[in-house]
């Protein structure tokens, strides 16, 4: 039993390392595209400023919700904020002081949702969860500057289980599980309907989306699929034979319907945070076979460097580490001859070929980059003259001032990374772990389970809170568009959030009405009736933007109306209904 729990529930290193190369570029990207509405969604003078967003009469936020985005309401400090969080990601995918680059990346993820969960998503809350846990997963085992710089003698083995292996992937099969026991609806189970809805909300459906949809034979057959895909992909990872095998094809298969997703639904970027998790769980099988195409053709060799110079040491480390390099040894030049000559003559790096001869200088360099499997690429452009002669003269600057770069090197100091878990931290795994499982089971109508208040604060405040019902019980039937005619200083009259002529007829691409995924979540939000007292934040957010504006050009908003025009997707061959609902009228000379 425990081999076989072990095998189910344990990672390869190398898969957790690409998981958290990937999770770096996923916080650098989106932070990124988050920083565009940055005024809009983040500072005191956009749709949600601070003092609403924490008034307990908005029951926008729990009570122990906190972010290091309520410190401030200014522009320049969420820029500071953001702008450190893509630092993070960027040293998260090198790996430099990994576990303490995912517990601050952790921290100002949850600190960004909190501070507007009206722009939230499912993606959000998956990546916040993830990078919980992984604060208790070793991801700077391999291929990162942890590994490159550490002291210890790390086991030859790739393969670890703990807590925290159990943990995230239990938590990956909840997202599916969860979501299909919230998906029994006769759209679902019975007249197999639900992803012809789901392609007709044009709010979200994508321009292939709107050609899949014209066959709804084949999309009720994608109906059926995709929900047994939820329930029986997560069962098969657990089996005790072939698990390997049948882990690759059920990858696959995910990976497959995420991709697809993405490719007929603006819904975000959750199917790209679920393809991450999804590369969590490469087995150790496909990595045996990448190091087997990895390692052919690929001729011995020996990297040496001046043992004297910590800048040298560093660099070999950095080498051998990111050109996946690991078959090729190191060593002193004082600990050969005639190498040491070569050394003392030319003050470079030696490389000895095996039967071959020696390398030095920049043609080492390139050398090293032929022989990575990953980055060969990068030594045909290296031999280019230009850069050629280029390289010559940088080896040539850095062979003689490397004691001057030893000084920054120094600071990279030689670490004890531990990969296994140690008492505490594994308990407070497990302790994630049932709270997981227990917020899960509680979201069920069915089990009619309770969630005491203290577990609910908990959750807020840690990001574990959690409800998997994208498309459940069904997707909407109800969606549209946005018509907003204002009136400007001039008398004239246009639609305030394209700044165009008013236009009531329906678009051609509903989708791209909204001027991303962000706004669309808002304003999809803002509609709702709950949401009815923030409608005069975003009224006071359209007027001040058009005042900015009218220092330019001397024309101004006088007063603007929202309207819904809603759209009633009925059921295949039936024309949908049509309706009109007015969200706000705001008059921004008084307001």
């Amino acid at each position: 039993m425990a081999d076989y729990i072990k095998t189910v529930f344990g990672l390869d290193l190398r898969s957790l390392a690409l998981f958290r190369i990937m999770l770096g570029v996923l916080i650098m990207v989106d932070t990124s595209m988050r920083i565009g509405d940055l005024k809009a969604h983040y500072t005191d003078q956009g749709v949600l400023p601070r003092n609403v967003l924490i008034d307990p009469a908005s029951n926008l936020l729990s009570d122990f919700a906190a972010s290091l985005y309520f410190i401030s309401g200014s522009a320049f400090f969420m820029f500071g904020l953001m702008l450190l969080l893509i630092v993070i990601g960027a040293l998260l995918i090198v790996g430099f002081k990994t576990r303490l680059m995912t517990v601050s990346a952790w921290l100002l993820v949850i600190s960004l949702h909190a501070r507007n969960p009206m722009v939230i998503t499912g993606g959000d809350s998956l990546l916040s969860l993830l990078l919980l846990w992984s604060i208790f997963l070793p991801l700077g085992a391999r291929y990162s500057i942890d590994k490159a710089l550490n002291k210890e003698t790390y086991s030859t083995t790739n393969h670890i289980f703990s807590v925290a292996t159990l943990g995230i992937i239990v938590q990956i099969i909840c997202v599916y599980i969860f979501n299909w026991f919230n998906k029994l609806d006769p759209v679902w189970i019975l007249d197999h309907t639900a992803l012809y809805y789901a392609l007709n909300a044009d709010l979200f459906v994508t321009h292939l989306g709107k050609v899949l949809r014209n066959f709804v034979g084949f999309t009720q057959f994608l109906t059926m699929t995709v929900h047994m895909l939820q329930l029986i992909g997560p069962v098969l990872l657990l089996l005790p034979f072939w698990n390997q095998t049948v882990r690759i094809i059920v990858i696959t298969f995910f990976i497959t319907f995420h991709v697809g997703i993405a490719l007929t639904l603006n819904i975000g970027y959750f199917p790209y945070v679920s393809i991450v998790s999804w590369i969590l769980l490469i087995p150790s099988g496909v990595w045996l076979w990448v190091d087997k195409r990895r390692l052919k053709r690929r001729e011995p060799f020996i990297m040496y460097y001046d043992g004297g110079c910590d800048f040298c040491i560093k660099t070999v480390l950095m080498f051998k580490t990111f050109l996946f390099l690991d078959f090729a040894p190191i060593k002193e030049v004082q600990s050969d001859k005639e190498i040491k000559a070569v050394f003392e003559a030319d003050n470079t790096w030696v490389i000895r070929r095996h039967n071959k001869g020696l390398i030095t200088k920049w043609d080492a360099v390139i050398y090293a980059f032929e022989q990575s499997y990953y980055l060969s690429w990068i030594a045909i452009i290296l031999r280019v003259p230009p850069l050629s002669k280029l390289g010559d003269k940088l080896y040539g600057h850095i062979s003689e001032h490397r004691s001057s770069y030893s000084k920054f090197t120094s600071k990279l100091r030689f670490n004890d990374y531990k990969v296994r878990l140690g008492i505490f931290p594994s308990g407070v795994a497990a302790v994630v772990l049932v709270l997981v499982v227990y917020w899960n089971l509680s979201n069920v109508r069915q089990l009619d389970i309770s969630r005491p208040n203290f577990i609910s604060h908990i959750g807020s405040a840690t990001r574990i809170s959690q409800k998997w019902s994208m498309f459940a019980p069904h997707p909407i039937r109800t969606d549209g568009w946005l018509v907003a005619p204002g009136n400007l200083t001039d008398g004239s009259v246009v639609d305030v959030r394209s700044r165009g002529p008013v236009e009531w007829d329906k678009p051609k691409h509903v989708a791209e009405s909204y001027d991303n995924n962000r706004w669309r979540k808002y304003l999809v939000n803002l509609k709702k009736d709950k949401q009815f007292e923030r409608r005069i934040f975003y009224g006071k957010y359209i007027c001040r933007e058009w005042y900015d504006g009218a220092i330019v050009d001397g024309v101004s908003l006088k007063r603007f109306a929202l309207y819904f025009i809603k759209e009633t997707t009925r059921p295949p061959g039936e024309p949908p209904v049509m309706g009109q609902e007015l969200l706000w009228s705001h008059e921004c000379l008084s307001n």
